[in-house]
């Protein structure tokens, strides 16, 4: 065998490792870019994953980190990627609080301390505090926050159910210092 087909075969044998090994080009200790010095998600070159202090063994599937821990359970963790940073779609549950059911998004939602009001003319309030107005996309089940204040437009995912506005929020990560 010449030097140029052991190159090729090498170079082969690499990339085949590299796929069979399963590395991510997400590995790394990862933060939220407002406090970039605690890490929240760390993910290995071998399957392994901390997240929010709980081990996982986890798999890309995108758009979704796929956790799962030691018990089986399966949390579909929404990414993604830009600009260097990696956004996480973080979930909650909010609780209608108006009259009847709801069955849209406009309405007042609450979870614990934070909340959300929506109303029919496109206009929000998040956590009494920040304002806005806000556009549907109900085909992709997300909609999207234009800030009164200088935050980012903010697209979220969501799904209402048995009076509950279940929501994935994106959380912008950082390489942990």
């Amino acid at each position: 065998m010449d030097r140029f087909s052991k190159s090729i075969t090498l170079l082969i044998l690499a990339i085949g490792l590299f796929v069979i090994t399963g590395c991510s080009k997400y590995a790394g200790k990862w933060a939220y870019n407002h406090d970039p010095e605690t890490v929240i998600l760390e993910l290995d070159q071998k399957g392994n994953a901390i997240y929010k202090g709980q081990k996982y063994k986890y798999k890309e599937k995108e758009p979704f980190f796929e956790l799962k821990d030691e018990n089986g359970n399966v949390i579909n963790l929404r990414f993604r990627k830009e600009d260097g940073k990696l956004y996480i779609y973080e979930k909650s549950v909010y609780d209608y609080q108006g009259n009847g059911h709801a069955e849209r998004l406009p309405g007042y939602w609450k979870s614990g301390n934070s909340s959300f009001e929506f109303t029919p003319e496109g206009k929000f309030m998040e956590d009494g505090v920040f304002t806005g107005v806000y556009s549907v996309d109900p085909e992709n089940m997300t909609f999207t926050l234009k800030y009164n204040e200088s935050f980012a437009d903010t697209e979220c995912y969501y799904s209402i159910e048995n009076d509950q506005l279940r929501l994935e929020y994106p959380w912008c990560l950082v390489k942990a210092k």
